[in-house]
């Protein structure tokens, strides 16, 4: 994200958390789109943790920036939505990487993961595959409520063109999801 200040003003502590096992967005299968999602959804997060700063304004700058659709305002606030979803449903904490730092934002972390994956199964219209993930990140909890928010997200999205090739992972096993 080369349109925000750096990180040494944002307080990156990717020297402090060491996470071996993080992928790329494009490792997880995201396409350029989803990949601003997670972008926008980073900043979003930010908000809540550093209030001083404008991530509110910056995520909705950087949706109208890059998601090349009129709609871009109306995806950003329906993204905002999911994540005020996923807020009351899910209680541990949500861990995700600074959109600020220029290594850790090359980086998907598994909470993050399971969001996009939900994001990007809907595009494709595979909902089993994002109700899994959506349950695993609402940590078995009633996931309606999210899963409606996702839909109403990818009602402003243009269907991705690919199929999904995302390998799925998880601590006892891993397989593709065609």
């Amino acid at each position: 994200m080369d349109d925000f200040p750096p990180v040494e003003k944002n307080g990156c502590s990717h020297n402090k958390l060491s996470n071996t096992t993080a992928q790329s967005p494009a490792d997880i299968g995201l396409d350029d789109l989803e990949q601003v999602l997670l972008d926008v959804a980073r900043l979003y997060f930010c908000a809540y943790t550093d209030v001083k700063v404008p991530h509110w304004e910056r995520a909705l700058k950087h949706a109208v920036t890059h998601i090349k659709t009129k709609n871009a305002p109306t995806v950003a606030i329906s993204l905002l939505n999911v994540l005020c979803a996923m807020r009351t449903t899910r209680r541990a904490m949500f861990h995700f990487n600074s959109p600020y730092c220029r290594d850790c934002s090359r980086k998907v972390t598994g909470s993050e993961s399971n969001l996009m994956r939900a994001i990007h199964y809907i595009r494709r219209g595979q909902r089993e595959a994002a109700e899994m993930e959506a349950f695993i990140l609402c940590e078995g909890r009633d996931i309606k409520e999210f899963m409606l928010s996702i839909d109403q997200l990818a009602g402003w999205l243009p269907t991705a063109k690919t199929p999904s090739r995302m390998i799925m992972k998880s601590a006892f096993h891993a397989h593709a999801v065609h």
